[in-house]
């Protein structure tokens, strides 16, 4: 209780010095632990000469601890009074530093929803919606969506206004448009061997259950090794932050792990992959940039959709892909993926065109181009 108290004084008297600071416009605090679109941001602002300042706070790692505009944590003067002067917080898990009505609270989330989240998600807690309608309805200014119908979703998950959506591209998905095919950079970075097709496999997380890898009963792990050998490719896991481990499938000569530890951001990553397998996360959103075969395992539809639910209608039309329930369809749609087969083209690019509508590459640039108009910054 007492415990309780302290940090509610704590938060309140934060409020009243942040209202008090004066702010300075050109300054932007980034929450970079999780990566995504506000470490694209952040490594633009701090890249161009844009007029802005860009400072991060977040997860301390090597490639991040000589970054002078790190804030490591807010228990010293310097990091608290900068976090306090700055005017626009950048978020991707609803975690800014919200404090007074003073600061411009931008929120670029993580995904386009696919899965129930919030309002949208069955069987979430009362409690968690009050306080998610709270943060969304109260302290964000501002939503970015990558189209209408991504922000329809967010707007009937996480009620919020729809005059607070800007509509411009994913930042992270700019690297997509920039970055060539180097499988030789993968596999130096992870200590592979040289191989010719790289594929992931990245799954989403499951609040009541952990994630079964190749979840078929009749899954021969040496035929399919065969067939990544024949074939030269390997398999990269890929598990979500919120679920534990790769199952163990990674002790396969052919399958490796290639968690954030390894690889902190995904989307660095997909533009060097030849084949994306996954069941309901929102990284396929993201790859239909690429226009490249996908592969779907839904091997829990009915009991996912009982637990958590989904947003769309017709799963089925949304995954442009094969959907296999055994191995040998698993088989089969992975040699034809290698091999060139792919009947799902227009259908990926259908689905790009509805929920990428604004990506061009050019997100990072729109978005800082937004808050210096919204801020009356001139060069």
């Amino acid at each position: 209780m007492l415990k309780q108290l302290l940090k509610a004084f704590t938060v309140w008297a934060l409020r009243i010095l942040d209202y008090l600071v004066p702010k300075d416009n050109r300054m932007v605090l980034l929450s970079t632990g999780n990566y995504g679109n506000t470490k694209a941001i952040y490594d633009y602002i701090r890249s161009h000469d844009c007029g802005l300042q860009a400072y991060c706070y977040g997860s301390v790692n090597p490639e991040t601890q000589a970054d002078d505009h790190l804030i490591k944590n807010f228990y010293n003067i310097s990091s608290l009074w900068k976090a306090l002067r700055a005017k626009t917080v950048i978020s991707t898990h609803t975690s800014n530093f919200y404090l007074s009505s003073n600061k411009l609270c931008i929120e670029t989330w993580h995904g386009v929803a696919l899965k129930g989240q919030m309002l949208t998600e069955k069987n979430m807690e009362e409690k968690s919606i009050r306080k998610a309608r709270k943060l969304w309805t109260k302290h964000i200014d501002i939503f970015i969506a990558p189209s209408k119908e991504a922000a329809y979703r967010m707007c009937v998950s996480y009620m919020i206004d729809p005059r607070k959506i800007f509509y411009c591209g994913q930042a992270r998905n700019d690297v997509l448009f920039r970055e060539k095919r180097d499988i030789a950079k993968v596999c130096a970075k992870l200590g592979l061997p040289e191989c010719k097709k790289l594929i992931l496999y990245c799954p989403t997380y499951r609040r009541k259950d952990s994630i079964h890898y190749f979840p078929f009963s009749d899954m021969d792990y040496e035929d399919f090794s065969r067939l990544l050998v024949k074939n030269d490719a390997f398999i990269l896991l890929r598990s979500h932050n919120m679920a534990a481990g790769v199952a163990g499938a990674e002790n396969n000569s052919r399958i490796f792990c290639a968690d954030r530890e390894v690889w902190p951001d995904v989307n660095e990553l997909l533009p060097h992959i030849d084949m994306l397998i996954t069941d309901y996360s929102s990284i396929y959103y993201d790859y239909l940039i690429l226009d490249r075969p996908i592969i779907f395992i839904p091997y829990d539809l009915a009991q996912y959709e009982q637990e958590c639910g989904l947003v769309v209608d017709d799963y089925d039309w949304w995954t442009p892909g094969d959907k296999v329930q055994d191995y040998a369809g698993f088989k089969q749609s992975v040699l034809q993926g290698l091999t060139g087969v792919d009947s799902y083209m227009e259908a990926r690019q259908t689905i790009d065109r509805v929920i990428n509508y604004y990506q061009d590459g050019d997100s990072c640039k729109k978005t800082v181009e937004m808050i210096k108009q919204r801020l009356g910054i001139r060069e």
